[in-house]
């Protein structure tokens, strides 16, 4: 860390995390304990953004955490850094 004119700059390594979201439309069809009125809903936390026009990679690395609920059930896992 280095501090210039009384001004604090903060080392590279710090980063923001980025969450995206995700909504589906309402089921089409549903069967036992869902109805059409339900549909999935989510988020998932990276360490970094993604960046523009990324081609299809693999992201598991940068995932953080995670939440999706089906209208019925909630999956969600939240990852320490640094933990593969």
């Amino acid at each position: 860390m280095v501090i210039l004119g009384g001004s604090l700059l903060l080392p590279a390594i710090l980063k923001a995390e980025e969450i995206y979201e995700y909504q589906s439309g309402t089921y089409l069809d549903a069967r036992g304990a869902y109805t059409t009125s339900m549909s999935v809903t989510g988020q998932f936390t990276l360490g970094k953004a993604l960046g523009g026009n990324r081609p299809y990679s693999d992201i598991i690395g940068d995932v953080l955490g995670y939440s999706f609920n089906d209208g019925v059930f909630c999956h969600r896992q939240r990852r320490r850094p640094g933990i593969r």
